[in-house]
């Protein structure tokens, strides 16, 4: 019988980040991305998507509209940014 040596990782902590279930405890009532998800939720963005074909295989995909409110509200808070520059 041969015995492993089992290398371990010591890049870890054992103090990890603890979020509670509801996480809009974190986030202050006058935050902005409150009202932008308000008017986000208010705007008919049906038009600008294009319904793909049912794919089978692969991963599911994601959901395009809150791809598309991640987008613009990192758009909104941090302006125009390139990584080509």
């Amino acid at each position: 019988m041969q015995l492993t040596n089992y290398k371990t990782n010591d890049n870890y902590t054992l103090k990890q980040l603890k979020l509670p279930l509801v996480i809009e405890k974190l986030i202050d009532i006058s935050d902005p991305v409150y009202t932008f998800c308000d008017v986000m939720d208010h705007i008919d963005l049906t038009p600008y998507f294009v319904e793909g074909k049912g794919y089978k295989t692969g991963r599911p995909r994601c959901d395009a509209e809150k791809l598309l409110k991640v987008i613009l509200f990192a758009f909104m808070e941090n302006g125009y940014c390139s990584l080509r520059e």
